[in-house]
């Protein structure tokens, strides 16, 4: 290696022009070479002269670890070469860099250390104190947003979603490439979308981001998150398509995080016992992954609304205790069980909970007042589609709801607008076209209901769906 190659080697690293200056001498059989950055200390290695490609190796990462030290860490544990060194140097950088955003890099370098431990909660503490040093550091903002996330605290994931898409949009030379930037945006755009049901708009973005080349595993990230958009957009059909188009990969962490998904996959079709017969593998392919202590928060409440809804209320109950209560996946999933048990006031405390610290998030008032209409107190269940509408506005399913419940009370004729609106946010749900048909017949308007029961006919539906549409079509 010349000292023309060994410059060209920092050039890689640092990403720019970087002034470098070096010396080699001899003495006898042995050479030292001195390599610095500017007015920096530099760097000497001394050693036999056949040795020379590893001395000047081990210069250039001196100089690497003196002027990048958060980027000298990260080759170092990427590579494999020293995690103890890694951390050591971040602690140092955490503690003396010279600007607000150098310590706060540092600090997230440590989170990713934590992460690699499968240390969660560390993980979170320290990128949140990379964000009180810096606020305006995007990508702490985007991990605050998945850690959260992984924990069931939706409020705080949906602000820091919102914090890393608003910076993004913006100006983040130093952080990360325009081609990691335009990725990243779409992904953490569609999640902020996807957390107030805007799944529609979700969808749109996913794609995008599913199109690009890949960074950090974020376009698999985002063909997977398209499946789970369609499914909660009832478009089964195109959601298992989704799903199964999937490209083959080779990559054991890509693999398990597809199976570990697939649980609250098909929770989201409501086909529970899809669900049960992913336990055993689901739960062993998290072990492996830097997730392996969340099993609670991102396993167990699907497993147990599968349960209750296959017959095992019980079974249900208990394992669905052990989940924690500062998951709101978690008091959702208890609510939703209590409510399969007709354990109205159980279910209703369990969704206040969650409304109450989630203000941003629609889904506990949605599910509380899709347990209200079970029990029959449609005004109340209305009251609720009310507010889930309000926290999100192109969420379809307490829209459809609505309409349902407006139908149970002799007012098909408003019904009609809530189908209509639901419609421009999940266009091919086929209950949604089943009880607009409904709500048309009943008002009279008999050809624009078979017009609807006959695009529902074309749609999934549930087998009480499916039976109760033959009903009307044979009526009609």
């Amino acid at each position: 290696m010349s000292v023309g190659e060994f410059y060209r080697l920092l050039v890689s690293w640092f990403g720019r022009q970087t002034h470098i200056t070096s010396e080699v001498w001899r003495d006898g059989d042995m050479i030292s070479i001195t390599a610095r950055a500017g007015a920096g200390p530099g760097a000497t290695v001394t050693g036999q002269e056949k040795d020379i490609a590893s001395l000047l190796q081990k210069a250039a990462e001196e100089v690497y670890r003196q002027t990048q030290p958060y980027r000298y860490a990260s080759y170092v544990s990427e590579n494999g070469k020293n995690d103890r060194l890694a951390e050591t140097v971040l602690r140092g950088l955490a503690a003396e860099g010279s600007t607000a955003r150098e310590r706060a890099w540092a600090l997230s370098g440590l989170a990713n250390d934590a992460l690699s431990s499968a240390d969660l909660p560390r993980a979170l503490a320290q990128q949140h104190a990379a964000i009180g040093l810096d606020r305006n550091f995007a990508m702490s903002w985007d991990n605050v947003k998945w850690y959260e996330g992984v924990l069931g605290h939706e409020e705080n994931s949906l602000k820091g979603g919102r914090e890393a898409v608003r910076l993004m949009q913006g100006n983040v030379e130093g952080e990360l490439t325009e081609r990691a930037r335009t990725l990243t945006l779409l992904l953490d755009r569609g999640d902020t979308e996807s957390d107030i049901g805007d799944f529609l708009a979700a969808l749109s973005d996913y794609s995008a981001a599913s199109r690009l080349p890949e960074y950090s595993g974020e376009a698999e990230g985002a063909r997977e998150s398209a499946a789970f958009a369609l499914a909660l957009l009832h478009d089964v059909g195109a959601a298992r398509t989704q799903w199964q188009s999937l490209p083959a990969t080779d990559d054991a962490g890509t693999q398990d995080g597809r199976i570990s998904s697939l649980p609250n996959f098909y929770a989201d079709l409501a086909d529970w016992h899809a669900v049960l017969s992913t336990q055993v593998a689901a739960e062993a392919a998290l072990q492996r992954g830097y997730f392996r202590h969340q099993a609670a928060q991102l396993l167990w409440p699907y497993f147990a609304l599968a349960l209750a809804n296959t017959g095992r209320a019980a079974d249900a109950e208990a394992l669905v205790g052990k989940t924690p209560l500062d998951c709101d996946v978690c008091l959702r999933a208890r609510g939703k069980i209590a409510a399969l048990t007709h354990d109205w006031t159980g279910a209703a405390h369990w969704f206040e909970i969650v409304s109450r610290r989630s203000p941003s998030i629609p889904f506990a008032d949605s599910e509380w007042g899709a347990m209200l209409l079970a029990k029959g107190d449609f005004d109340g269940a209305i009251a609720k589609f009310k507010i889930a509408n309000e926290k999100g506005t192109h969420f379809a399913d307490p829209l459809e709801m609505w309409g349902e419940a407006l139908i149970r009370t002799n007012r098909s004729d408003i019904a009609l607008a809530k189908f209509a609106e639901a419609d421009k946010y999940a266009p091919n749900w086929g209950r949604l076209h089943l009880k607009w048909g409904e709500a048309l017949w009943y008002v009279g308007n008999k050809d624009e209901a078979k017009k609807q029961f006959s695009i529902a006919s074309h749609l999934d539906l549930s087998v009480a769906d499916t039976v109760a549409l033959a009903r009307w079509r044979a009526s009609a």
